[in-house]
């Protein structure tokens, strides 16, 4: 900081000249900072501070740097595609795994082959809620059909059939639902 009385260069940090002993001015004190290097850096950090600012808010980035935020952009989505699709759906029939068979399924068909381990199998299915009861159907290539109806509480076998399909019925009071299968 340069004394105005004479002229000679003291420290930033002095209160008097060292050479006249003038006393500095709190002014002159916060005039010398600015012109100083240590003022320019400090004008660059404000600036940047502003600059940060504008980014956080542009970026939202105040708001997704939350851990709270975080996690909750984490879950929002599983628990959104549970409510809406996620799973498998209540009004749909499953066919559920045995030991009596082993289950393949079609995406070109929509159907499921059942490779039995005998001759019949006790098969195991999942259906809808307000299922009332269960219609069981084979159907031969000729357009042959055999039907039978079950309780939710019966057992349903399944024949080996070289040919031909079985299909499933699930009654019930808001609309059926079906599943096709062919065993091999």
């Amino acid at each position: 900081m340069k004394c105005s009385k004479c002229g000679y260069e003291n420290l930033l940090k002095a209160n008097y000249c060292y050479k006249c002993g003038n006393r500095f001015t709190q002014d002159e004190k916060d005039v010398a900072r600015e012109k100083a290097l240590i003022g320019k850096i400090e004008k660059a950090e404000e600036a940047k501070g502003k600059f940060d600012k504008i980014k956080d808010i542009l970026t939202l980035s105040f708001i997704t740097d939350n851990v709270y935020v975080k996690i909750a952009l984490i879950i929002l989505p599983l628990v959104i595609s549970l409510l809406f699709g996620g799973g498998p759906k209540s009004n749909d029939i499953t066919i559920l795994n045995s030991d009596g068979y082993d289950i393949y399924y079609n995406t070109d068909t929509d159907e499921y082959f059942l490779d039995l381990s005998g001759e019949s199998a006790q098969l195991k299915v999942s259906v809808p809620s307000d299922t009332m009861y269960i219609v069981f159907s084979y159907i031969s290539p000729y357009g042959y059909t055999d039907v039978d109806s079950y309780e939710l509480n019966e057992n349903i076998v399944v024949q080996y059939q070289s040919s031909g399909k079985y299909e499933l019925k699930a009654v019930t009071k808001t609309g059926d639902a079906y599943l096709t299968f062919c065993t091999v």
